[in-house]
């Protein structure tokens, strides 16, 4: 067989029976890295030990049974700083049928941007800054690796703001957010950000960088947006943007108990005009919006507000009371409207009522904490989504399940928030910690936040992300859109070199596939 041939069936495949495609045998050298950098610059690839060890790990620990089995070191790590740099690495790295894994902040903590197979890591912290913006239009164009704060502080800059962002818009990247489940701070009001891109510039495995538009079709912007890296890479989002409201007004309350705090919670998110956001924490997610000691937190943003805040740092403080955030913007009239009917909802209950807080400096102090929890805990989170009808029922089971450490409990402490981030519709995080532990803890929190999800899929909520740990509940995650978005994987990445090993289907890191309930298993069955 010629060179040229065979280079073709390296680029699209082997036409098998009936034309269906099939993938060509495993050839795989360490070749990519040095022809990518003699592509797109030697600077855009980095290949020390401590660079590409470090893309083994997310925001949270993984303990070393799934460490080793689920994990590999890659060959580079990649990182652009223009679209065409993307696609001229995946066009090499499918000449050298090498594997794919893009990644921006790595905060999703789902195993959704580590390396199961190698290969080479494509990282979007290059593709930074606002690209264009349109005020006629009300659209910016906006590169994948843009940090969400960044985005957002130079938008106002101009006059402009987001409609949405996620909670932790102080780390994760626009490419990320959008390739994951676009539900955060702003959906209650104006929808999932999904709905809210216009076009997306997407590199494809081939090599090619396509505009993606419409809601269907192969090239459609559904194809990318929440299937995490597995059919194209994002490089360019652009979006719907708003004007900066008039006016800003956000509430701290404070109820008895977390039940009357679940009774608030449900009719603020029942209001006909529901605000931006509205968010639950229970005592012990308190902790993590308080000032650290010897730190400050964030100035000017509600210092001290929260009871058992301070002294000690999270993990170390003891639990405060549960409390709700709420937010909203707009006209005058309408954050008006927003306080007043508050107020009604409030009339005979003895919650306390804070207004004038910095929500957005609440949310980065928490986001801070949460990053530095590692230095004194291991921690792992739990994120479901879940309808309204379900929502009592699965917070009541939350707060009941496990019980202390050390007599069945499976975490010293389950930290439970719950926001809502669309009509009917709640994203509920359970963080399972287990302080002072160092890396025994490990183990017990991965497997804590993993058992969670378990219980909560078996009560009817569906799993935010898949990543590896989710993907054996992907049919309860795409539902009817699997078939369509695995047919189309399929035509797209027919050697399979984009995010392989999870999401549609999971393999160790030697690739041995490994059945959806075999990992349920594992998970069921890890030590605490």
């Amino acid at each position: 067989m010629s060179d040229r041939r065979i280079k073709f069936e390296r680029r699209v495949g082997r036409i098998g029976f009936m034309g269906r495609g099939s993938r060509v045998p495993h050839r795989y050298k360490p070749e990519a890295p040095h022809s990518i950098a003699i592509r797109i610059g030697q600077h855009k690839v980095l290949t020390s030990r401590e660079q590409t060890e470090a893309t083994r790990r997310e925001m949270s620990a993984l303990p070393g049974l799934p460490r080793m089995l689920f994990t590999r070191i890659p060959d580079a790590v990649v990182r652009p700083e223009t679209g065409e740099d993307v696609a001229g690495s995946l066009e090499i790295c499918l000449d050298e049928q090498t594997p794919v894994v893009p990644r921006g902040s790595a905060t999703a903590g789902l195993g959704g941007s580590i390396p199961v197979r190698g290969g080479i890591v494509i990282d979007t912290g290059g593709l930074a800054g606002i690209a264009d913006m349109d005020p006629e239009s009300f659209t910016a164009t906006v590169n994948a690796g843009a940090i969400w704060s960044d985005v957002r502080a130079a938008l106002e800059g101009r006059g402009f703001t987001l409609l949405s962002y996620p909670s932790s818009a102080a780390g994760s990247t626009v490419g990320g957010w959008a390739s994951t489940g676009g539900y955060g701070i702003g959906t209650l009001k104006h929808g999932n950000f999904h709905r809210q891109i216009q076009s997306l510039e997407v590199a494809l495995p081939s090599g090619f960088l396509i505009e993606a538009t419409g809601a269907e079709g192969r090239y459609s912007i559904s194809t990318f947006t929440g299937t995490e890296g597995q059919i194209g890479i994002i490089t360019r989002v652009t979006m719907k943007v708003m004007r900066v409201p008039e006016k800003t007004a956000s509430l701290v309350i404070r109820p008895r108990d977390f039940t009357e705090g679940i009774r608030i919670y449900e009719k603020v998110q029942a209001m006909e005009c529901p605000p931006c956001s509205v968010e639950l924490a229970d005592s012990g997610a308190a902790a993590l919006y308080a000032d650290r000691a010897g730190d400050g937190g964030v100035s000017g943003a509600n210092e001290g507000a929260f009871s058992g805040a301070g002294e000690g740092g999270v993990s170390r403080a003891g639990p405060g009371r549960p409390f709700l955030l709420m937010s909203d913007r707009g006209g005058d009239l309408e954050v008006r409207r927003f306080v007043d009917t508050c107020g009604a909802l409030l009339s005979g209950s003895d919650a306390e009522v804070e207004a004038g807080v910095d929500a957005d400096a609440l949310r980065l102090k928490r986001y801070s904490n949460l990053m530095r929890l590692g230095e004194e805990s291991s921690w792992a989170i739990c994120d479901v989504l879940v309808r309204s009808d379900l929502l009592g029922r699965l917070l009541s089971w939350l707060r009941g399940w496990g019980g202390p450490a050390g007599k069945g409990g499976v975490h010293a402490n389950k930290l439970l928030e719950c926001r809502a981030v669309d009509r009917g519709l709640s994203l509920v995080s359970v963080t399972c910690l287990t302080p002072g532990e160092g890396m025994a803890g490990v183990p017990r929190a991965f497997y804590g936040a993993r058992r969670v999800l378990a219980g909560a899929v078996g009560m009817g909520a569906v799993p935010y992300g898949a990543g590896i740990w989710n993907s054996p509940y992907i049919n309860v995650i795409l539902g009817k859109r699997k078939k369509e978005l695995a047919r189309i994987k399929g035509e797209v990445d027919r050697l399979h070199i984009l995010n392989p090993g999870k999401f549609f289907s999971i393999t160790t890191s030697s690739g041995i596939p490994v059945p959806g309930w075999t990992l349920k298993a594992i998970m069921r069955l890890g030590r605490a």
